[in-house]
């Protein structure tokens, strides 16, 4: 699968007068230099003060996540009539359960704990699925939702987390989201119910 690590840090240098006094033109050309360096310090202060992504914290929401959309696409393959939808949650099923097979071994590693089901926000999510009067909809939705979400978590992490093996994991399952994100989109955009979507997806699934 795939993901990082970067530190930044931005240090602001105070200059101290000499002990003579500066002409004007000294003046003049320090307060021309430090005009534009104040809106730069002020753009990267909240930069530098972002710490970097908790290890723990990203096992437990990725880990969450995953198994909130392998849960999703089996409510999908019972309530879809879309073959589209159905090959894309056959894909979810079978690319997330590698992928939380990858995420518990990088983990270990480190002894990170990984959890065993979705956070409650995820089973009220799954719950509205269960009910939606349109399916698709509401589950292309959700989906969309999530990748993008997990997406950004994923590259944030492979960028400036401090576990080498879950960077690495981080950067390998962004691939893997990114593409699972195009082809949401194709499916929204070629439509979901007069069969699938043109392509293959991972796998050899009709996508």
């Amino acid at each position: 699968m795939q993901r990082y690590s970067i530190s930044m840090f931005i240090i602001p240098l105070l200059a101290g007068c000499g002990g003579s006094q500066p002409d004007e033109g000294q003046v003049a050309r320090q307060s021309e230099a430090s005009t534009p360096a104040a809106p730069v310090g002020a753009t990267q202060a909240p930069l530098s003060s972002a710490a970097a992504p908790d290890a723990q914290s990203f096992v437990s929401e990725t880990g969450e996540t995953l198994l909130y959309e392998i849960a999703a696409a089996r409510i999908a393959l019972e309530r879809t009539r879309s073959n589209a939808v159905r090959d894309y949650a056959n894909m979810i099923v079978k690319a997330n359960g590698e992928a939380a097979a990858d995420l518990k071994t990088a983990a270990a590693s480190e002894r990170w704990i990984v959890p065993l089901g979705p956070d409650q926000r995820q089973k009220a999510a799954l719950a509205a699925l269960e009910k939606a009067a349109d399916f698709d909809t509401a589950y292309l939705q959700q989906q969309r939702r999530a990748h993008e979400e997990r997406l950004g978590d994923l590259r944030r992490f492979a960028t400036k987390g401090n576990s080498r093996p879950l960077a690495a994991f981080a950067a390998e399952a962004a691939a893997t989201v990114d593409r699972h994100r195009q082809i949401l989109r194709r499916i929204e955009t070629i439509g979901r119910s007069d069969g699938p979507t043109e392509g293959r997806g991972e796998n050899g699934e009709s996508l």
